[in-house]
């Protein structure tokens, strides 16, 4: 009998339900990297039989919850709080959990204050725009601070996409980014904020779509860099950019 043991496959829990759109891509881009997953409605998550530690990581994806009808991410945000604090709060406090808001479901959890431990919280907010209309784009980041379990697969600096319209963090002191925008500040945040990290960098809640970067065709300027590559007898990349900050929650996991 062999005494060789294998680790199973993480398993991620994917939100869904009252306006969040981006479940199917964001539990795509953790498959991709080997995670085994659910996509689960909000409302059945909170349910009080809903046993969140059957999971390793938690993931609350973008879209528009409840129409973001009072602020950008607010209502779900207050639901959560009501319904969720104590479950959330125990699901990462266990070491070996990881959890995730992307863009909606960032505002969502900074909001809820879901992303931080209650012992080291910081007064922090995401407002509108300080140009006051929504961007769609790709900007370029930078790694700052912490977060290795999201981010030691990745370079120092890549391109990510953002669609927001409310992307502006703001806080009463001094904020250590995660991510940084560099140069082009596209929303005004505070410190060139893009991302923060709580729970010792195992939550990670960010403005950028990763899960909109996992394939190289999702570049925008992927066609010119296949020519370049051909052109130079170069491999086409299979992945994008937004690829690897998945792939660093399942490194983390593989340690």
């Amino acid at each position: 009998m062999s005494n060789v043991t294998t680790k199973t496959e993480p398993k991620v829990l994917v939100f869904a339900g009252q306006g969040l759109n981006c479940e199917a891509e964001t539990l795509a881009a953790f498959t991709q990297v080997g995670f085994a997953g659910d996509i689960v409605h909000v409302d059945d998550v909170l349910a009080n039989d809903f046993d969140l530690m059957a999971y390793q990581v938690i993931a609350v994806p973008g879209g528009f919850s409840y129409g973001d009808h009072i602020g950008a991410g607010k209502a779900l945000a207050n639901r959560l709080k009501t319904g969720l604090t104590e479950r959330f709060t125990r699901f990462m406090e266990a070491s070996d959990k990881l959890a995730i808001g992307i863009c909606n479901g960032c505002q969502a959890l900074v909001k809820s204050d879901l992303w931080q431990h209650p012992d080291q919280r910081q007064s922090v907010t995401l407002t509108a725009n300080d140009h006051g209309t929504y961007v769609c784009r790709w900007v370029e980041v930078e790694r700052g601070e912490g977060g290795e379990a999201w981010f030691s697969q990745t370079p120092q600096q890549f391109a990510l996409p953002i669609a927001h319209g409310e992307g502006r963090f703001m806080a009463s002191d001094a904020l250590t980014p995660a991510l940084s925008y560099i140069g082009d500040n596209p929303n005004g945040s505070r410190e060139n904020c893009a991302a923060l990290t709580g729970y010792d960098g195992r939550a990670l809640v960010m403005m950028p779509h990763p899960e909109r970067a996992v394939r190289f065709t999702q570049q925008p300027d992927w066609t010119l860099v296949r020519e370049e590559c051909r052109r130079n007898g170069q491999e086409t990349p299979d992945h994008g950019p937004g690829q690897a900050i998945f792939a660093s929650a399942a490194h983390w996991f593989a340690r």
